[in-house]
């Protein structure tokens, strides 16, 4: 299993990068930049503030707000929309989110002049937010990489692996420099253990422990029927399918892109299973 969590992390690191970059943050005169079709507010990355449009993601971007009634209807969800071949799709995973969350302690804003000597500060949030949130025994590191030739030239992070096992759950947070906002980003992940089975006991345990972690409450109605079809369509391919919706919220001083995603996959023995991933990432104005 452990190529399925070297996959989990290489796959949510590239939507990632994929969709960070074209969200900035900062005061009101950044909702005067171009925005989507829905209305969401979109830098363009470009240092002479010239209008890119269109230039986005692939993955949309939904305007919403801190406690969201969740959305426990799932009729309206049709397994046929949803192509094995496609390997990606938007989903609605009705979930909400609150301001305040278990590991808030990772996303607390900081001192920026050295990311560097931030990282064993990372580790005893991350150990701390670990046993507010979440318990058990976690395998806790950090690492700082300045990377002065890369769109992110600055990047610092605590990571925390549940007993040292690469198949089980894995979080991550951190601070970085994103060279075409000049602006830093706070971020915290959080992948759920590999799973083999889509039965409900799974969904209740994924949905507990990310709204103790994450403050993400999702709908285990509509979670199950995502789950069945990325463990579905990873079967059937015999490759990976991802699910994925993000939300941008303003909070208090920060703007912040919320990230729920799952991921079916299949590992050497055949045998097919899936993740859960959430992410929250947050600008301080």
């Amino acid at each position: 299993m452990k190529n399925i969590r070297l996959k989990k992390v290489t796959a949510l690191l590239l939507i990632f990068l994929l969709t960070f970059a074209a969200f900035g943050c900062g005061n009101k005169d950044d909702a005067d930049q171009s925005q989507d079709g829905d209305g969401t507010s979109v830098s363009d990355g470009n240092s002479e503030g010239a209008d890119n449009e269109d230039e986005t993601s692939d993955e949309e971007v939904k305007e919403g707000s801190y406690d969201e009634k969740v959305n426990e209807d799932a009729s309206d969800i049709d397994e046929s929309d949803y192509d094995a071949e496609d390997m990606e799709a938007n989903f609605d995973f009705g979930f909400s989110a609150s301001e305040k969350l278990g590991m808030s302690v990772m996303l607390e804003k900081t001192d920026y002049s050295d990311l560097e000597s931030l990282a064993s500060d990372l580790e005893t949030r991350m150990n701390q937010a670990i046993s507010a949130s979440l318990g058990g025994v976690y395998d806790v590191f950090s690492s700082y990489e300045p990377e002065e030739e890369d769109e992110i030239d600055d990047l610092v992070l605590a990571a925390a692996m549940e007993n040292g096992e690469m198949e089980s759950r894995y979080l991550e947070g951190g601070v970085f420099h994103l060279q075409s906002t000049d602006k830093y980003y706070h971020y915290l992940r959080f992948y759920t253990e590999n799973f083999t089975s889509t039965d409900s006991s799974s969904i209740e345990t994924i949905c507990t422990a990310v709204k103790n972690s994450m403050g993400i409450t999702l709908s285990e109605s509509r979670l199950k029927k995502a789950v069945e079809i990325a463990y579905g369509n990873a079967k059937k391919s015999k490759d990976e399918y991802t699910l994925v919706e993000q939300k941008s919220i303003k909070g208090s001083g920060y703007t912040e892109k919320v990230t729920v995603a799952v991921q079916g996959a299949t590992n050497e023995e055949n045998e097919s299973c899936y993740y859960v991933c959430i992410e929250r990432e947050r600008c301080y104005q």
